[in-house]
């Protein structure tokens, strides 16, 4: 087992006692154990966060006496607060819709929003400082049907993801002493690229080949570096 699939492992089963991802986490000296070490001290603090949600031993009882109670009312005024509640959310969802396009730029569109919650998922990439081989960045590229023309000089993660429903190629690279999260996402192009700060991210969106490049940092200074190194690896030139 490599670098490459022990992280892959560690991000869909950090629990996992399979003995060849035990065996490169103890041999590794590439940083692998103390990616591992990172992911349990996540999955315990999530599991500590769960346990002390506590669900009052009576919720069933409330529950169904509230649904006994109010059903006969729910009835009568069904009709009336209905065709109220139809008018108000008419209203809302032109309102919503007026504001959305006015923040579009600012905050980013849906797929801005996919990206951030795929990042912060995978958070544990954003610890890696060993840089990939060529041949490891290469089979992630050929994972998603991409001939990789040029390898990112400055890669320290690669992983072939889904950010919702579209097919992706997740790069973290270190440009300038900043990581910048490069997600290259299939079968969505967006029209025009545009700059968005969004959920304590700087962010940028661009169409690039036959998909769109969503670029993520604490700032933007890393971008350009970023998407030239993209855009060689995936068009052979920026």
């Amino acid at each position: 087992m490599d670098c490459l699939e022990f992280r892959r492992r560690l991000g869909s089963d950090p629990q996992t006692r399979d003995p060849e991802f035990l065996a490169h986490r103890d041999s590794c000296r590439a940083g692998c154990a103390e990616s591992w070490r990172r992911a349990q001290r996540f999955e315990r603090r999530v599991m500590d966060a769960l346990k002390s949600i506590e669900t009052p031993p009576d919720l069933a009882e409330r529950v169904l006496l509230a649904q006994a109670t109010s059903s006969r009312a729910r009835t009568r005024r069904f009709w009336q607060i209905g065709l109220a509640a139809a008018a108000a959310l008419l209203v809302a969802l032109v309102v919503a819709g007026y504001a959305w396009n006015l923040r579009a730029d600012a905050n980013g569109g849906a797929l801005a929003g996919m990206a951030i919650a795929h990042v912060r998922s995978e958070a544990y990439s954003l610890t890696m400082s060993h840089t990939l081989r060529d041949r490891e960045l290469q089979s992630v590229f050929a994972d998603r049907g991409l001939a990789m023309r040029g390898a990112p000089t400055h890669a320290v993660f690669a992983a072939d993801c889904r950010v919702g429903p579209y097919k992706a190629v997740h790069l973290v690279l270190r440009e300038g002493g900043e990581r910048v999260t490069a997600l290259y996402v299939l079968g969505h192009r967006i029209a025009q690229a545009r700059d968005f700060h969004r959920a304590g991210w700087r962010g940028r969106e661009l169409p690039m080949g036959a998909g769109t490049l969503v670029l993520l940092g604490n700032d933007t200074g890393g971008f350009a570096a970023a998407e030239r190194a993209v855009a060689k690896a995936l068009l052979g030139s920026a």
